[in-house]
């Protein structure tokens, strides 16, 4: 039966580390950090929303825990220089532990949002008639739409009039 050493079953219960064996505990702490761990696999690592992350912390967009996603190095390498800060790298598959440079695509921060915004969405997107933009209706409103905005509307009800349009 196993021994139940919670709370005040736990022998180290009110009592408090002198600082003498916190410095110890630490000190051999050191001995088992990143290299010297066996289970260090060279500071490449997946993060807990699934993107690959490499230890590199003198890097200019490291984080505080030293590191950066893969991706971010993959789009630097190719360019030849770093991303401006209004930049982000999309992953064009969807995969995010998929790095290689045709999967990258590096955009600004509401291109990005806009092409996530799109994954999201139940309509469809459609080509105005007159202008041939696209454009993003709701479910219920795709059977009825064929213009982008008012103007456009306006626009085609005048061609339509007129018998330019079928």
């Amino acid at each position: 039966m196993p021994v139940n050493n919670k709370g005040e079953n736990n022998p180290m219960y009110g009592r408090k580390h002198s600082e003498e064996t916190k410095r110890k505990i630490a000190e051999s702490r050191k001995k088992y950090k990143r290299e010297k761990s066996s289970t260090w696999k060279g500071g490449k690592r997946i993060s807990g929303n699934g993107y690959v992350e490499i230890f590199l912390p003198e890097h200019h967009r490291a984080r505080k825990n030293g590191y950066v996603f893969e991706h971010i190095l993959v789009v630097e390498l190719w360019l030849k220089r770093h991303l401006k800060p209004n930049e982000q790298v999309h992953h064009v598959n969807k995969i995010k532990t998929d790095n290689r440079i045709e999967n990258l695509q590096v955009v600004d921060i509401a291109e990005h949002a806009r092409l996530h915004a799109k994954e999201r969405r139940k309509g469809e997107y459609l080509k105005c008639v007159v202008c041939s933009k696209e454009f993003y209706r709701k479910p219920s409103h795709v059977s009825k739409a064929k213009c982008c905005s008012l103007k456009c509307v306006g626009h085609y009800t005048h061609l339509k009039k007129k018998g330019k349009l079928a």
